[in-house]
C-alpha cells in the first residue's frame, strides 16, 4: 500500500510582471559539508519560498562515499539527504543540490498556486542476492519530477530508475547474504496552475519531456547527456546492466545531467527528465 502526502502546501507565486517565455523560473541550490571517514551525516536543503521543491541529488560523490537515503522533506520546500563517507579516507568534503522552481507572474495575472505531493511505499522487502521491482504513481492531474531512495542501512543498490508519464519504475538489487528492507518516495507536481486574469480564469500547464539516450558504459568512467534548448533538467534516471553499478547521477548546470559509473561495462540506458521553460498562462 502506498502512503501519500497531497498537496503539502500551495505557495503563492512572485507577483511580478514577467514576459511569456520567463514564467518559469527554475533555480537550484546547493550545501555541503566535511564529512568524516566512515561517518554519514544528513544534509537539508531548502528552496526559497515561494518555489517549490522539485528533485535532488548527490553531487560529485567522490570515490567510496554513497547517498543513503534521499527523501522529499514535509511541506514542498526542503529534501532531506544522509551522505556517508568513505571508511578509508580521513575525510571528505559531500554535497548535493536541490532542483526549484517558482513563477514569475504576468502582469494582471494573480490568484496563483504550485503545488505538489509526495507518495512512498512503506518498506520493500529484497531478498539476499535477489532482485525486486516495484512502481510508485502520481495521482491524477500530477507529474513525476523527482525521487528518494532509503537503501536499508546501504545495502540495497539502485539499479533501474525510470520516469514515466505518471510515475517512477524502480528496480532494486540487494547483493548481501540476508534480507534488506529498502524504501522509495517519489515527488509529484500539480502540472495544471490556475489563475485569474482581469476576473477571468487562466491556466499554465507544467510539461516534462523523458529523453533517453543508450551508452556503452564503464566503471570509472562518466557520461553525460542534456535536454534541449528551452528546458531545464529536473531529474536523472538510469536502468544497468549486471555488473555495473551507479555511483552518482545528478542533473548539472541548466540542461545536463551527470552519471558515473562502478564495475564492469556495459549498455546502459540513461535518462533526463526535461521541464519546458515557455509555458505561459493562457
Amino acid at each position: 500500500m502506498l502512503k501519500r502526502t497531497l498537496l503539502a502546501a500551495a505557495l503563492a507565486a512572485f507577483p511580478a510582471a514577467a514576459e511569456a517565455s520567463d514564467v518559469i523560473q527554475p533555480s537550484t541550490v546547493s550545501r555541503s559539508a566535511t564529512i568524516a571517514g566512515g561517518a554519514a551525516r544528513t544534509l537539508e536543503l531548502s528552496c526559497r519560498a515561494p518555489a517549490i521543491a522539485l528533485n535532488a541529488s548527490a553531487r560529485g560523490l567522490p570515490a567510496g562515499a554513497e547517498l543513503r537515503r534521499s527523501s522529499p522533506s514535509a511541506g514542498v520546500l526542503g529534501w532531506s539527504l544522509e551522505l556517508a563517507a568513505a571508511e578509508s579516507a580521513a575525510r571528505q568534503r559531500l554535497g548535493a543540490s536541490i532542483r526549484c522552481l517558482r513563477l514569475e507572474l504576468p502582469t494582471g495575472v494573480r490568484d496563483v498556486s504550485l503545488g505538489a505531493a509526495t507518495r512512498r511505499t512503506p518498506s520493500v522487502p529484497v531478498a539476499a542476492g535477489a532482485t525486486r521491482r516495484t512502481s510508485v504513481r502520481c495521482e491524477r492531474g500530477y507529474i513525476p519530477t523527482g525521487y528518494g531512495l532509503d537503501r536499508g542501512g546501504a545495502q540495497v543498490r539502485l539499479a533501474e530508475a525510470l520516469a514515466s508519464a505518471r510515475g517512477w519504475t524502480f528496480r532494486l538489487v540487494n547483493p548481501g547474504s540476508a534480507e534488506a528492507q529498502a524504501s522509495v518516495v517519489i515527488r509529484c507536481t500539480r502540472a495544471k496552475v490556475e489563475g485569474v486574469r482581469r476576473g477571468a480564469p487562466v491556466s499554465l500547464r507544467l510539461e516534462t519531456r523523458h529523453a533517453g539516450f543508450t551508452d556503452t558504459a564503464e566503471g570509472g568512467r562518466s557520461l553525460r547527456h542534456s535536454c534541449r534548448a528551452g528546458e531545464f533538467s529536473v531529474a536523472t534516471g538510469v536502468s544497468l546492466p549486471a555488473g555495473l553499478e551507479l555511483e552518482s547521477a545528478q542533473p548539472t548546470g541548466a540542461r545536463g545531467g551527470l552519471w558515473r559509473f562502478r564495475g564492469s561495462g556495459g549498455r546502459v540506458e540513461t535518462q533526463l527528465l526535461c521541464l519546458a521553460r515557455d509555458s505561459t498562462f493562457r
